[in-house]
């Protein structure tokens, strides 16, 4: 089977909850290539490591004499990047364990990968942010397919793959991945971003992001966005990546989307916002969220002081896993069929779990959760519409709340039984409408227990 093949059915096997073999095959990139015996270097075509001087042209002629499906590889040393390189030859592998691509211009200093099939492989990226930017250009990797080509979804750019690559520093994204389908972003090291660490959007499908690390971004670690100008990013595994230091932003976050899964990643120390969202955006004209799966990931130190160590801005009060639409118009589509199980939750400023709807102010209508359609397989949380009059106790704000689901059986903290300020955060969805009688026993000794390992949420 062609691995673009292999890797379409995998992922969707994957968000449809496919059996171990499968997740083990989905989860383990495809082995390393070897350097073939009449690849190019870059060196043969001027470019020097170690000087001071910009290599851009000899990178550019060595680009050029490529052929479909050949090889570019970067001797050891640092290469001088002066703009960005784009790379528009079909199935070519670039090459470069051991040596850096300086770049100098942080308006313009992307890696792009242009065409289908290239793959670029072990090369360490550096740049010199002056300060947040937002363009292609800025990316430090961009996988990229303009949707002047691609309008409508229907011709991606395939194949792309970026391996065991290290970023350190970029003015917008580390790796962006726009238009693209049956990509892989495997055992990459991403820092020092000014946005998203890694960022898929722009429809892009049937793709895998594995075993990455990524650490102190300026927005979220880890982001799936589907916004309304493209179709929605769909069949995508993220998977065992080890992400840390959102100054800003969430740790993992899908806003808009459909057939997703997260799996087996590790987030800690998120200073600003939720260890994990769900949302749909309208401020940000998002599509809704359709068929998710978050799995046996490990959240720690969520807008915790030891998270904020250094952070000025103040928290939202999303909680460690946040769902939630926000700022939609009236019929949107919302937010529905997501399952969690097997997630452990240490140590959140604002609770474990909330899902909520529209902005939680008075008089502001918004597309719904779809309680129906929210699962927690094999947990003993049960979720349902609130029923009844309002209380006195109920604000305006919460009563828009109560058209969320909430759950009967878990007390989530507030935020003012963690000690932040009730401005800092909207109220708790569980903690509002959970009637608890003092007596019974904190959330932590009734919410998932060690033994019972397909419960939601566990806490520590």
């Amino acid at each position: 089977m062609a691995w673009s093949v292999f890797l379409r059915v995998c992922v969707v096997s994957m968000a449809m909850g496919g059996g171990p073999g499968v997740g083990r095959a989905c989860t383990k990139p495809e082995p390393l290539p070897t350097v073939p015996a009449n690849a190019l270097r870059v060196t043969d075509f001027g470019a020097l490591p170690d000087d001071e001087l910009d290599d851009d042209a000899a990178i550019a002629r060595s680009l050029q004499a490529l052929k479909p499906g050949g090889w570019l590889v970067f001797p050891p040393g640092r290469y001088r990047q002066a703009h960005s390189v784009l790379v528009s030859v079909p199935g070519v592998t670039l090459w470069g364990p051991g040596a850096t691509l300086q770049a100098t211009d942080p308006r313009d200093h992307t890696l792009g990968l242009r065409a289908d099939g290239v793959r670029l492989y072990g090369l360490t990226l550096t740049a010199r942010p002056d300060q947040r930017r937002s363009e292609p250009a800025q990316a430090r990797v961009s996988v990229y397919r303009d949707r002047r080509d691609n309008r409508d979804g229907s011709t991606p750019q395939r194949g792309n793959v970026v391996r065991g690559v290290t970023i350190d520093g970029a003015g917008s994204v580390g790796v962006l991945v726009h238009g693209a389908a049956d990509f892989t972003i495997a055992d990459n090291t991403v820092r020092n971003t000014l946005a998203d660490g890694i960022h898929v959007t722009g429809g892009s499908r049937h793709g895998r992001v594995l075993d990455n690390r990524v650490r102190d971004t300026g927005d979220d670690l880890i982001s799936i966005v589907s916004y309304d100008s493209a179709p929605p990013v769909r069949d995508v595994l993220v998977a065992d990546n080890d992400v840390a230091g959102a100054r800003w932003g969430r740790g993992l976050s899908i806003v808009g989307g459909e057939h997703l899964t997260l799996r087996g990643n590790t987030v800690t120390g998120v200073a600003h916002g939720a260890g994990v969202l769900v949302a749909q955006e309208g401020n940000w004209h998002t599509h809704g969220v359709y068929d998710v799966r978050i799995e046996d990931n490990r959240l720690r130190e969520i807008q915790t002081p030891a998270a904020r160590v250094g952070v000025t801005t103040p928290p939202t009060g999303h909680a460690a896993i946040e769902v939630h639409t926000h700022a939609v118009t009236d019929g949107a589509a919302g937010i529905g069929d997501v399952v969690l199980r097997g997630n452990t939750v240490e140590r959140s400023r604002y609770g474990e779990l909330r899902q909520r709807a529209g902005r939680l102010v008075a008089d502001t209508p918004g597309a719904q959760l779809d309680c129906s359609r929210f699962g927690l397989p094999g947990s003993s949380l049960s979720l349902t519409r609130p029923a009844g009059p309002r209380r006195p106790d109920q604000s305006a704000a919460a009563t828009s709340a109560a058209s969320a689901c909430v759950t009967s059986s878990v007390d989530t903290p507030s935020p003012s039984a963690t000690g932040a300020s009730a401005s800092a955060a909207a109220p708790s969805v569980f903690s509002r409408f959970t009637h608890a009688p003092a007596s019974r026993p904190p959330a932590n000794a009734r919410l998932c227990s060690s033994t019972r390992p397909s419960a939601a949420v566990s806490l520590k």
